[in-house]
């Protein structure tokens, strides 16, 4: 994940997971497309349902982590 965020500075956690997930190949084609990104940094679409799923739940428990401890 460390190597994904230094990847995707800019992205947010879901765009990262999908990359951890699907593979940094995918989101960077991804990213490029505009029918699943509007700024080439972070997805509003993905096209796997798989890892939207995987990108929706690591973002949602992200969240819940940063409310406990931060």
């Amino acid at each position: 994940m460390k190597y994904l965020k230094e990847q995707y500075p800019d992205s947010d956690v879901a765009t990262i997971a999908a990359a951890y997930n699907a593979g940094h190949g995918a989101v960077d084609e991804w990213l490029e497309d505009p029918d699943c990104s509007d700024d080439g940094v972070n997805l509003k679409e993905i096209p796997y349902a798989e890892t939207a799923a995987y990108s929706r739940k690591v973002a949602r428990y992200y969240e819940k982590y940063k409310e406990l401890y931060y």
